[in-house]
């Protein structure tokens, strides 16, 4: 979860957590990356949550809670059905 905040910090593009697995990498060894002159990351996702939907589950990250509520599902609340 902290890609997908870097990243959208960084670059203003919102991500879903399993796309940002990826960014997590480079985000945390950037060391591992130094070697290459370019690398590159394919990125997809985010049009399935939005930024509440990463709040609640940094929220739930955070707690440690493996429960879930309807609150915390992506996609709820957003108008979706």
């Amino acid at each position: 979860l902290a890609a997908v905040g870097a990243f959208l910090d960084d670059e203003r593009v919102m991500v879903e957590p399993l796309c940002a697995v990826a960014l997590a990498a480079l985000y945390t060894r950037p060391e591992l990356f130094r070697q290459h002159g370019s690398v590159v990351v394919v990125v997809c996702g985010g049009s399935l949550c939005s930024l509440d939907d990463v709040v609640a589950w940094r929220r739930r990250a955070e707690r440690g809670s493996a429960a879930t509520s309807d609150d915390d599902e992506p996609g709820h609340g957003h108008g979706e059905s």
